[in-house]
């Protein structure tokens, strides 16, 4: 199905339908709201994440880097400090494996290990339908 927009900021039930053709059939059982969040309701993370966000700026004509003044607007927009992502990434890590050798160690108890190996933890901020389609209304309203 190919969302023809009519108007300047797309409905949420667009951006629902659009999610629901880029992950096809995987969504057939399952009802999707404003607050279904990503990556816990739908298992969307890591490179697909990334992918339905392409797909979803391609769709709706935005950046979700805008503005492109060589500043990180993709973390202003959705609201993300240094150490948050929307998404989990896929597969292990060479940090989180050492981390989890250090938890086997018990040595990840000890403060000056934790600051120097591991100074920020990430987040992940799952990002809900309601955020993605006010992120796209606040773009489409700036542009």
């Amino acid at each position: 199905m190919t969302i023809k927009l009519l108007h300047t900021e797309p409905l949420i039930d667009e951006v629902i339908q659009a999610i629901i053709d880029f992950w096809g059939e995987g969504l057939i059982h399952i009802i999707i709201t404003p607050d279904t969040l990503l990556e816990e309701d739908l298992g969307i993370s890591g490179d697909d994440g990334i992918e339905l966000l392409e797909v979803i700026e391609q769709t709706f004509n935005v950046d979700f880097n805008y503005p492109d003044d060589g500043e990180d607007n993709f973390r202003h927009n959705f609201d993300l400090d240094e150490n948050e992502y929307l998404f989990t990434g896929e597969g292990w890590s060479s940090g989180c494996l050492f981390a989890n050798l250090l938890d086997l160690l018990r040595l990840s108890n000890i403060p000056t290990i934790k600051k120097n190996f591991f100074p920020v933890q990430p987040i992940i901020t799952d990002l809900s339908v309601r955020k993605l389609h006010s992120v796209i209304c606040k773009i489409k309203r700036l542009t």
